[in-house]
């Protein structure tokens, strides 16, 4: 079952468009950041490196801005919508005839996880690649650099912040793809009780929009997808994902005992 959707996967036109447009933007942030965030270079201060300067703490970049609004697009658009598509079209029992319900819809169900949060995830990695073959590769300074949010802003990840910045910039790039594969986890959840596939990616980003203007700084995403100058509060923020996800999951699996008819 897993090779089914794979190669179903890699026939999806959804999948390469969203990388597609996950990469545009990261060498957009890239060359915003090369060609128009130069500084004056003061005595001994880090102004431009790869954990400063990356899409997802640092300089603020219209690329930037972009990327918090479409993350959950970009997450739902690869398999969060397969089953409605099935559904509609009634491919759907076609496939269960050589399958079972069960197997179709747990299998569904993690290559989603997996696949959104890559979707997110490697771009990342791309964008900081970049950054690492312009820049040196030098942690931020705990003086030179200091930033009155870093301080005031909480304090669960700051010495690795100092200390090994490589780590604090790849868990913050797996806090962005675990919050894709939730939100893409949503829609997905939400295809048993919907008939029109693009809503299937619309309500995680409205959910995403949401979470932008009613949570409270601790909670907020904005803090966890871009970090401009402060710590993660991460035990919150997974809680509250955690929740979520949970929830989710248990929607899904009644959904599919409640909502799917043979």
């Amino acid at each position: 079952m897993i090779s089914f959707f794979l190669k179903r996967l890699l026939k999806n036109k959804e999948i390469y468009f969203s990388l597609f447009i996950s990469i545009v933007l990261m060498i957009v942030s890239y060359l915003g950041i090369l060609f128009f965030h130069k500084k004056i270079n003061l005595p001994y201060e880090i102004h431009n490196s790869p954990f400063l300067s990356n899409i997802a703490e640092g300089n603020t970049t219209s690329a930037q801005t972009v990327w918090i609004l479409i993350l959950p697009l970009l997450a739902s658009l690869p398999m969060s919508g397969m089953y409605r598509e099935d559904k509609n079209t009634g491919f759907f029992m076609n496939v269960i005839t050589k399958t079972t319900k069960k197997k179709y819809f747990t299998v569904l169900f993690g290559l989603n996880v997996v696949i959104s949060f890559l979707v997110i995830f490697l771009p990342l990695l791309l964008n900081l690649y970049l950054l690492m073959m312009t820049y040196p590769s030098v942690n931020p300074d705990g003086i030179v650099n200091y930033m009155d949010p870093i301080v005031l802003g909480g304090t669960d990840l700051a010495n690795l912040y100092y200390e090994n910045s490589l780590i604090y910039t790849l868990i913050l790039f797996i806090l962005n793809g675990l919050y894709g594969a939730i939100l893409s986890s949503i829609g997905l959840a939400s295809s048993f009780f919907i008939k029109k596939k693009y809503f299937v990616y619309i309500i995680p980003f409205l959910i995403n929009l949401i979470g932008f203007t009613l949570l409270n700084n601790n909670y907020n995403p904005m803090k966890y997808i871009v970090n401009d100058g402060g710590f993660l509060s991460v035990d919150k923020f997974i809680y509250l994902n955690l929740s979520v996800f949970i929830a989710t999951t248990l929607l899904y699996m009644w959904g599919k005992k409640r909502r799917v008819l043979l």
